[in-house]
C-alpha cells in the first residue's frame, strides 16, 4: 500500500512539474516581482517570497523525486518562509492602506488640518485655563 501512494505521489509531482514548467515558459517574471503601486520599480518583498518560496519547492521536489522521501525542513527554513510570507503581506497591507493616490495624498492633508485645528483648540484652551486661574488667584 505505501509503495502505490509514492507512485502516486511521484506521478502527480512529474505532472505537476511539466504543468509548471509550460506557465512558467509563459510568465514574465518582471509582472511576478512588480509593484502594484508603482510598475517600474520591482517590489522586494514580492521578490522575497517568490525566491524562497521557489528555492525550497525545488529542494522538496528535488530531494523527494531522488529519495522518494518527503523532505522535512528545519523550523529556521519555516521561519524564513513565514517571515517573507508575512512580509509580503505586511507590504499588500500597508499598500492597501495608501494606494489611494491622489485620494490618499488628500486624505493625509485634510488629516494633518484637522490635527493642526485640535491644537489650536488645545492651545487656546490651556491659556484661557491659566487666565481664568491667575484671576481667581487674584481674587
Amino acid at each position: 500500500m505505501y509503495w502505490l501512494l509514492i507512485i502516486i505521489l511521484k506521478l502527480l509531482t512529474v505532472i505537476g512539474y511539466v504543468l509548471f514548467m509550460a506557465n512558467l515558459l509563459k510568465t514574465n517574471f518582471a509582472k511576478l516581482i512588480q509593484s502594484k503601486n508603482d510598475k517600474t520599480i520591482p517590489s522586494i518583498s514580492r521578490f522575497q517570497m517568490l525566491f524562497w518560496t521557489g528555492l525550497y519547492g525545488f529542494v522538496f521536489l528535488y530531494h523527494f523525486i531522488d529519495s522518494d522521501e518527503l523532505l522535512r525542513f528545519s523550523q529556521n527554513d519555516l521561519l524564513l518562509m513565514g517571515i517573507s510570507g508575512g512580509v509580503y503581506l505586511g507590504g499588500k497591507w500597508v499598500g492597501s492602506q495608501t494606494a489611494g493616490g491622489k485620494e490618499g495624498a488628500d486624505q493625509i492633508a485634510e488629516l494633518k488640518k484637522e490635527i493642526d485645528r485640535l491644537n489650536q483648540e488645545i492651545s487656546s484652551t490651556k491659556v484661557e485655563q491659566v487666565k481664568t486661574s491667575n484671576d481667581s488667584v487674584k481674587s
